[in-house]
């Protein structure tokens, strides 16, 4: 997929997809990007892992560097004797995300699939060749649920994150549907200090939580620990790890605080009518936060059995008073 970088900083999708000469396009999917002062930034990547995408610029025939993109951050790609092209934030997310779309996602098959087996043993997906990972993917269409849960799984181990197993099953055991529809919206959020981050404790103060209270429940030194305000609902403060020890495998650190919020309707479901106790409540709503996270991750990639997919969106085509050197 080739973009051509017009003087007004946006992108423009060239249709005939021109691949330059002494360019090293790869037989994958990719992203070229044709810039003036004949360069070229080139993207590609390798669905097997995550975050495997990998970004080299320079001039055709010559020997390329490699830089880094960070959606939503600019880049400034200095050229020798001219001044440098700078790409907006707006213009690097759009790179990555259309890299991404002709990418497999990331994760074994595998793994996921036979861990997801032990927590959903009676599941008509798990009854036939549940190993073959065209198959099952037209039992993921079918069920919801089948289809957070699994991605969920795969993501997480994808990423190293291990301990999202025990999460998953606890969400599972607690009915996914009852997270369905709730207002306010059930939410977690993670501190290593005492108190989360400015943007959370707005989030908080939304739910008519202050600062003033999160400082009491911290103080507290009791977890897991519970408040209740008429106005919104309940907010869990619990520890998880041991201070002093290392780092757990799936990259928390050995102690920090999870924060919950569970409006009253959700709450009675959990814990009055299905008699969760804390922890696996909390737990339970801890993967309701790994699926949000990877179904937002997951949209980002091709469907299972594509190497390559259409593009989401197309950019401005060129226009003749571009001003735009071109390979």
């Amino acid at each position: 997929m080739t973009f051509e970088l017009m003087s007004n900083g946006t992108l423009a999708k060239l249709p005939q997809n021109p691949r330059p000469e002494g360019a090293p396009i790869p037989g994958g999917p990719f992203v070229l990007l044709l810039l003036p002062h004949n360069r070229y930034l080139l993207g590609t990547a390798d669905g097997g892992t995550a975050g495997g995408e990998r970004w080299v610029w320079g001039r055709p025939g010559g020997r390329p560097r490699e830089v880094f993109l960070y959606g939503g951050e600019g880049l400034a790609l200095s050229t020798d004797g001219a001044a440098p092209v700078h790409l907006s934030g707006e213009t690097t997310a759009r790179l990555k995300m259309e890299l991404l779309a002709q990418t497999a996602p990331p994760g074994d098959h595998l793994p996921a699939a036979l861990i997801l087996r032990g927590f959903m043993k009676d599941h008509a997906a798990f009854s036939e060749d549940f190993q073959d990972e065209t198959a099952f993917a037209r039992s993921l269409e079918a069920d919801e649920v089948l289809f957070k849960a699994y991605w969920a799984l795969r993501l997480a181990l994808a990423h190293g994150e291990f301990d999202a197993a025990a999460r998953l099953k606890a969400w599972l055991k607690a009915g996914p549907g009852a997270f369905e529809g709730q207002e306010p919206r059930p939410r977690v959020w993670f501190s290593l200090l005492d108190l989360p981050s400015e943007p959370d404790i707005q989030e908080l103060a939304e739910l008519s939580f202050s600062r003033e209270d999160l400082q009491h429940m911290v103080a507290q030194r009791i977890s897991p620990l519970l408040l209740f305000n008429p106005r919104s609902g309940y907010l869990v403060l619990a520890r998880f790890g041991r201070q002093g020890a290392p780092a757990s495998q799936d990259g928390f650190p050995a102690s920090f605080f999870v924060w919950a919020f569970l409006p009253p309707r959700l709450w009675g479901e959990l814990r009055e009518r299905r008699k969760l106790p804390m922890h696996e409540l909390l737990l339970a709503l801890w993967g309701q936060h790994d699926v949000e996270r990877a179904l937002e991750e997951r949209a980002r990639y091709a469907p299972l059995g594509q190497g390559s997919c259409p593009s989401p969106g197309q950019g401005p085509r060129p226009s003749s008073g571009g001003g735009v050197v071109v390979l």
